[in-house]
């Protein structure tokens, strides 16, 4: 078991979050922001983001998710069988032709009425709050007990059908946990048929949980404990970097709304600095994809700044700091010179906003 951090050699001293109401308040808060989220962006999962622009300024005159929409939610119903027509949830383990993600078409919204949903979450959010519960009983992170909360997922519906929109190779490795074997081989072959296991995001989409627990461990204790949490179903070095990162992004936004003297109150944004967090996602990530595509975010967000400025006439400087932009406090690591200018991976599906591979767990 990776306990919490709770000495100060590992960690921040924990008289630092006692000074104020706020952590009560901005763990609840992180959990149901991810679950907010998961439910808005259901409808459009795995959509590329100019069809989910053009939809939404097709229907909602704007190019933002901002309200739920009736939708099938990736992985959830299937074409019956032949004979049968017709459509069915998808509670079989190996099932797999999904109907597509999204509000159906005019001509099928009759025959898909009754799987529509509308501002529920997915398998995204129901994993999140599994590692939840199992940090909190077990006060740390153990990897078999993470994994047998994630697996009771399969059956956890009324019905104890699995509609929950889990994927084939998540399914089997559920099935497999159930079953009694090792949480630290269902994360690789035959589970999951790639290389050196999955390297989606389906581990860094339910790791928010252990970030609020782990959010004053140093880089080296939270790796561990993320690599712990995800084993079950991500090895691969990318999956285990991406949720390495996301936890860090939180943990760091956790602290930003920790911030004191700001003028916005405890829990406030103006603590919040993207540019430094992502120097310091730059600096606690391992594999090459990810800094690449960590750096290519700060060129991104920089380039955004330099445009706003002049078109405000404002001083180019960072916000919260006095530093010319590309100067930033943090300074540049080694690790982002040498991540400086180089393009993206096409497949660096480590970050939680890259596109899924075949198990699509987010």
């Amino acid at each position: 078991c990776r306990p919490i951090p709770t000495n100060t050699d590992q960690c921040r001293p924990p008289a630092r979050v006692m000074r104020t109401t706020s952590p009560p308040l901005l763990s609840p808060g992180c959990l149901l922001g991810l679950m907010v989220g998961d439910a808005l962006g259901a409808a459009v999962e795995g959509w590329p983001p100019e069809e989910i622009i053009r939809y939404m300024q097709e229907t909602k005159g704007t190019p933002m998710v901002t309200e739920y929409i009736d939708a099938i939610h990736m992985g959830t119903v299937v074409p019956k069988s032949y004979p049968e027509i017709g459509y069915r949830w998808a509670t079989e383990v190996e099932d797999e032709a999904f109907v597509g993600t999204g509000p159906p078409l005019a001509s099928s919204v009759d025959r898909l009425r009754e799987f529509l949903r509308r501002g529920m979450v997915t398998d995204d959010s129901c994993q999140a709050l599994a590692v939840a519960e199992s940090i909190v009983e077990c006060v740390g992170v153990d990897g078999a007990h993470v994994a047998q909360k994630c697996a009771e997922n399969l059956t956890a519906s009324d019905r104890g059908e699995p509609v929950r929109g889990f994927p084939p190779t998540a399914k089997r490795v559920m099935v497999a946990i159930l079953k009694g074997e090792d949480y630290r081989k269902t994360g690789t072959s035959p589970y999951f048929p790639f290389p050196g296991g999955s390297f989606a995001n389906g581990g860094a989409m339910r790791i928010s949980p252990l970030a609020i627990a782990y959010r004053h461990a140093s880089a080296e204790v939270l790796r561990d404990a993320v690599t712990e949490a995800c084993m079950s179903t991500h090895v691969h070095e990318e999956a285990v970097d991406g949720a390495v990162v996301q936890a860090s992004a939180v943990a760091y936004c956790l602290e930003a709304g920790l911030s004191e003297g700001s003028s916005e109150g405890p829990g406030g944004v103006a603590g919040f600095d993207p540019l430094a967090m992502l120097h310091q996602l730059i600096e606690v990530s391992h594999t090459q994809p990810m800094k690449d595509r960590l750096t290519e975010l700060i060129h991104e967000l920089e380039k955004e700044r330099h445009a706003h400025w002049r078109a405000g006439g404002e001083t180019k400087v960072e916000a919260g700091g006095d530093k010319p932009i590309g100067e930033h406090a943090a300074g540049n690591t080694s690790a982002d010179a040498d991540a400086a200018g180089t393009d993206a991976d096409a497949d660096a599906d480590a970050d939680a906003d890259a596109d899924a591979d075949a198990d699509a767990d987010a």
